[in-house]
């Protein structure tokens, strides 16, 4: 077998054993950022958004709503 054939083997195989001990995700509660402020649309969304990823992922979400960078609140 070529070397290089084999050296790119042995590599791509490290790689992949590396990445079976890698941790499970969500390792932690996931978090969703709102850019508006609560009680809209996008809130709602993402409120019933993250309900249905809770009970799918079996790990809590937490949506949080934080106006003002780049949301709609500019005049």
């Amino acid at each position: 077998m070529n070397p290089r054939i084999t050296a790119a083997l042995l590599i791509s195989l490290a790689a992949f054993v590396s990445a079976v001990h890698a941790q499970t995700f969500p390792s932690k509660s996931l978090r969703i950022i709102v850019p508006f402020p609560p009680g809209g649309a996008a809130d709602v969304t993402s409120r019933l958004l993250g309900e249905h990823m809770a009970k799918g992922l079996g790990q809590s979400v937490i949506v949080e709503n934080r106006p003002g960078g780049g949301g709609g609140d500019r005049v």
